[in-house]
């Protein structure tokens, strides 16, 4: 069985051999490169690298934007994969959102990079009005562009969250470490339920979404890369996400192999 893995660490981190102690290296897998909105990848990429040239001496801006030129990008690593599954989530547009360039062309607001927004360019995150539609209005255009280059691919949408506690070496612990995780917990609520609005309007839309164990998942203080965030997770979490994967494979007779 064939994946590919995108969005953010979330879903790459799930069939990797160093994070995920269940898998056991059965399938063929790729990842694309982390936090790109739909919007950005939907976008016309010449108006991208145009935008790109202009903030140039942010390099690390310039190059998370610029990657997909590069070898074929997202749409090219598609082609030539042809995955059985393409496994996402939606992470960069509840964390990040968009900004729409003058022109229309939306790149990921990667507020990591940098602070700015461009002149005459919008914001177009959670706080818009029509979010879920448009973010949905995206869904549908990202997936018959898969369909169109993949035909045989099909989307499984993770359904992560901003956890509600923090493990170590697996052990639920009954608060967080703020030193590392720093975020409030009311934006930590206002992510989720975000988040879980988007889910709820893709399951009614007929997509595969995977399922978070609030109760069980965690973010792991003492994560194998010696990294902190929200996304770095527990095993149950990794253990769960890839068999709830599995079991959607077998629905449509893809594996487990």
């Amino acid at each position: 069985m064939k994946i590919l893995t995108m969005g953010s660490p979330a879903t790459t981190y799930i069939f990797n051999q160093t994070i995920n102690e269940t898998y056991n290296g059965n399938y063929e897998v790729q990842r694309v490169r982390n936090f790109y909105t739909l919007g950005h990848l939907l976008s016309n990429y010449e108006n991208v690298k145009q935008y790109a040239n202009t903030v140039k001496q942010n390099k690390k801006l310039y190059d998370f934007l610029n990657w997909n030129f590069e070898k074929g990008g997202f749409w090219g690593k598609l082609s030539d994969f042809q995955p059985d599954l393409l496994v996402l989530d939606l992470f960069p547009e509840v964390y990040f959102g968009n900004v729409v360039l003058e022109d229309g062309t939306m790149v990921t607001r990667n507020f990591r990079l940098t602070k700015e927004v461009p002149i005459n360019a919008i914001v177009f995150n959670s706080s818009n009005s029509n979010y879920i539609q448009e973010v949905l209005k995206q869904v549908s255009i990202f997936e018959k562009k898969v369909k169109r280059i993949s035909p045989n691919t099909r989307l499984i949408f993770n359904g992560a969250r901003f956890p509600s506690w923090m493990s170590k070496n697996g052990s639920i612990q009954e608060k967080f470490d703020k030193d590392k995780y720093k975020i409030s917990d009311y934006d930590i609520t206002r992510y989720n339920q975000i988040w879980e609005s988007l889910d709820k309007a893709l399951i009614d839309s007929g997509f595969d979404v995977l399922k978070f164990d609030q109760k069980n998942d965690a973010a792991e203080l003492n994560f194998p890369t010696g990294e902190h965030w929200y996304y770095l997770y527990n095993q149950n979490y990794y253990t769960d996400a890839q068999s709830q994967i599995e079991m959607i494979a077998q629905k449509y007779n893809l594996g487990p192999t």
